[in-house]
């Protein structure tokens, strides 16, 4: 079982986020014209991450700061509470699934910058398309739209970016990318397959009858998804999901 792989690379990313923030105040130092009006430095490009970091008023609404990279610059923003080891969000139009708290003056928040372009497919390793398998959840009917297995998270993420996870070596990625059925807003249900993921109710089991917990889950770039990071000899795997049979993942 691999639920605690991005655990530690969840608190290694909390590290390079106050690294990057250390270096990011030594460029930008209090007291520039700059910061009486309030604004972010580092703001992400295009479709990709950046430690954006935000000088102005302590207590300003997220929301707030991260417009100060302009509208609709920033598609998301996750921040790290050094006191809990808890991750807050905020999504773009999304307050109901936002909630990172204000920010503090000097603070750096990992944010994702709006495509310019429709979303793009990942290019990583070997993709898999499996038929429109439909998932019963509580909520509404999921539908897996496509399966990615890569040596990195999220699929196709540049290694240099902080915001990007080699997996361990003799370990894989596999990604099931998740689709509302209705055509709802994918956001109400992030909730739920965070908690599934945190419960370890939802596995993958591979042909050799080895099992991996699902490691995160959530939205990214406006899309649902789950990630397992089993061993990477591993294939042939079916996804278990409660209230549904096994579903073959066709990888």
């Amino acid at each position: 079982m691999r639920t605690s792989r991005f655990m530690i690379d969840a608190v290694a990313l909390g590290a390079t986020l106050a690294i990057g923030l250390t270096a990011l105040l030594l460029v930008f130092p209090a007291g520039s014209s700059e910061a009486q009006a309030g604004s972010m430095h580092n703001c992400p490009a295009a479709g990709k991450w950046s430690i954006a970091v935000w000088e102005g008023e302590s207590g300003t609404a997220a929301g707030n700061a991260l417009a100060a990279c302009g509208t609709g610059v920033v598609n998301a923003a996750y921040s790290l509470d050094s006191q809990t080891g808890v991750w807050s969000r905020w999504f773009a139009g999304k307050p109901d699934v936002s909630n990172m708290p204000p920010l503090s003056d000097m603070q750096g928040v990992l944010a994702l910058g709006a495509a310019a372009t429709p979303t793009p497919t990942s290019t990583p390793t070997p993709t898999s398309t499996p038929g429109a398998s439909e998932i019963q959840t509580p909520l509404g009917v999921l539908v897996i739209k496509d399966v990615q297995v890569t040596d990195r998270w999220p699929p196709g993420c540049d290694l240099a970016s902080p915001a990007c996870w080699e997996v361990e070596e003799g370990y894989q990625a596999v990604t099931v990318w998740l689709e509302r059925q209705d055509g709802g807003d994918p956001a109400e249900m992030v909730d739920e397959l965070t908690d599934l993921c945190q419960e370890e109710d939802v596995y993958v089991i591979a042909s050799d009858g080895s099992r991996t917990d699902c490691a995160g889950g959530g939205m990214l770039s406006l899309r649902l998804e789950l990630h397992f990071t089993p061993p990477a000899s591993a294939q042939g795997f079916r996804l278990f999901w409660p209230g549904n049979p096994p579903i073959d993942l066709g990888i």
